[in-house]
């Protein structure tokens, strides 16, 4: 809850990505992350999307995807607290699906 209050923007859903190291599954989850929020309009959501992918940054066109790097355990537990949903796609490998799934749990 603590990490919770630190929140300022509540009218629109925050969604997270953890695409964390840099594998084929990770960085086909961040593109195709990416490709399918660009399409949407930025007052609707907040994207964050963490792991070593500020190369991708070519591919945001839309200012409400935010690309932040690789982060501390601690900024990670704030990120989960504020997001309203957790992304974990499922692509030709489990590119850590069932790690990332287990962290939104106990994000709550």
């Amino acid at each position: 809850m603590e990490f919770r209050t630190r929140r300022r923007d509540f009218d629109r859903p925050h969604f997270i990505l953890l695409a964390g190291g840099r594998d084929r599954g990770n960085e086909e989850a961040a593109k195709v992350t990416i490709e399918a929020f660009n399409e949407t309009s930025p007052e609707r959501f907040r994207l964050l999307i963490t792991g070593p992918w500020q190369d991708m940054e070519k591919y945001v066109k839309n200012p409400s995807i935010e690309l932040l790097g690789v982060v501390p355990r601690e900024k990670l537990k704030e990120l989960l607290a504020i997001s309203d949903y957790g992304l974990s796609p499922l692509f030709s490998c489990s590119a850590g699906k069932f790690i990332k799934v287990l962290a939104y749990f106990s994000a709550d």
